[in-house]
């Protein structure tokens, strides 16, 4: 996926700000936003663990997305090992670009309604 697409989905979860850089840049560190990733314990584009579910449902970048939202209320962002080590840093900068990007598309549609 592009960043500006995972941007996007993470706001629609209710990332803002800080938050929704933060989430963005775990997601390049932790599956180089790709909504396949799969190493064999963590899957999709959040690399989550399966847990109680079935590990496809999460290649699904819409209902991972919920499920990412929904662990973060429980964890905050100390259950992506990006986040723990400080990888996410590497993705900062491009993450900002996504976010940005984002942002100015939401100024766009309303200037041209």
């Amino acid at each position: 996926m592009e960043v500006i697409e995972v941007a996007q989905l993470c706001h629609r979860r209710g990332w803002r700000d800080k938050n929704l850089i933060t989430i963005t840049a775990i997601v390049g560190a932790e599956t180089s936003y790709d909504p396949d990733y799969n190493d064999g314990a963590k899957y999709g584009l959040f690399a989550l663990h399966p847990h109680e579910l079935h590990w496809a449902v999460l290649l699904d970048p819409e209902y991972a997305s919920l499920v990412a939202r929904e662990r973060y209320e429980k964890k905050f962002f100390a259950l992506w090992t990006a986040y723990a080590t400080g990888k996410y840093y590497n993705f900062v900068e491009e993450a900002i670009s996504g976010v940005s990007a984002l942002y100015l598309n939401f100024f766009k549609e309303e200037l041209h309604g």
